[in-house]
């Protein structure tokens, strides 16, 4: 966002366009393989001095605290994609093939059944795994909030054809249940009060 902001979207555009090749790639946490859809967590450069070459070291969790999946670097991913269509008014690089395959990935993670029993994504209660360990207990919505303005900037950006459209159709969806869970569960705890 800081490059959008400084005038320098083709930093932007060459990391999103980056990190879409990391996602193809295999991904393994331990002897776990990760779904199609994940997105790396981070990436390093490692220099080869003998050769003379820079490469790409995708970090899809094996560095997590937990050895965790990066849920939340497709979300960053889907809302970054929508901050350079907007800020450079350049709607082509959203409608490239890659990256409407993309979205449809990490979008075909997060509305999976399974993840469909409650509208919020993770646990029921919507409440952070992290705050948890920590004794903190509340309504953190971090993880939630994400969810939600990823869907609704894929809602923006996917295409409307066949392969677009189910998407669409299923996102409409999980964000009127997910604004109803988020409004009625989430803002106020009414005990406390």
């Amino acid at each position: 966002m800081a490059f959008l902001m400084n005038g320098e979207p083709e930093i932007v555009k060459n990391f999103l366009l980056k990190t879409v090749l990391l996602q193809g790639w295999e991904k393994k946490v331990d002897r776990f393989k990760l779904g199609e859809g994940a997105m790396p967590a981070s990436f390093k450069v490692l220099h080869d001095d003998k050769k003379g070459v820079d490469t790409l070291h995708a970090d899809f969790g094996e560095s997590a605290i937990g050895r965790v999946a990066p849920v939340d670097s497709g979300f960053w991913w889907i809302i970054l994609l929508r901050a350079y269509t907007k800020s450079t008014g350049d709607l082509t690089l959203a409608e490239r093939p890659e990256c409407q395959k993309a979205m449809r990935l990490i979008l075909s993670l997060c509305l999976s059944e399974g993840f469909d029993t409650f509208p919020t994504l993770l646990c029921a209660d919507g409440c952070c795994m992290i705050d948890r360990r920590m004794g903190v207990y509340g309504y953190p919505i971090e993880i939630q909030s994400l969810f939600f303005m990823a869907l609704r900037c894929a809602l923006l950006m996917l295409k409307h054809d066949a392969e677009g459209k189910d998407f669409v159709e299923r996102i409409a969806t999980r964000l009127h249940a997910l604004s109803y869970h988020m409004r009625s569960y989430f803002w106020l705890d009414f005990q406390q009060l």
